[in-house]
């Protein structure tokens, strides 16, 4: 299943908006994030920088519209 909640423009700037990321989750196994861009692409593994990408998304989800006014 598929959420969607909007970060509008008004909660201001975030770090984790610099660069398109994918957090990772598994059942049996640790997250990972995974990034690209032009050249490469890059797959996070240690667990204090998966943490980084984790408290980003944090972030963005307390100042993210819930579900029903990001649907409006």
């Amino acid at each position: 299943m598929h959420r969607v909640r909007v970060l509008p423009r008004s909660a201001g700037p975030y770090s984790g908006l610099c660069q398109e990321f994918t957090l990772l989750r598994f059942r049996d196994d640790r997250p990972v994030v995974y990034t690209d861009c032009m050249t490469n692409s890059v797959l996070i593994e240690k667990p204090f920088d998966v943490e980084h990408y984790e408290r980003i998304l944090a972030k963005c989800a307390k100042a993210a519209l819930d579900e029903r006014q990001s649907q409006e």
